[in-house]
């Protein structure tokens, strides 16, 4: 299993979806099994995320105050 890492969140890359995402997809083309995007502190943007990104995606949440439940 190859797990793509992106830190775009972690670094504070001034445009970090959009980078994170582009490569994510880059990940996916090359052969990554999944792609984890640590440092994404909204629900909303987890959601498109996983929208975009053709492999199963893997995140860090409850780190920096923010927790979700299970269903979301």
């Amino acid at each position: 299993m190859l797990t793509a890492r992106t830190d775009c969140y972690l670094v504070e890359h001034p445009q970090p979806f959009a980078e994170a995402l582009k490569r994510a997809q880059r990940y996916c083309e090359a052969g990554a099994d999944c792609v984890f995007v640590p440092g994404v502190r909204d629900l909303n943007t987890i959601k498109q995320l996983v929208k975009q990104i053709p492999k199963p995606l893997t995140v860090v949440v409850g780190l920096q105050g923010n927790s979700f439940s299970v269903q979301q």
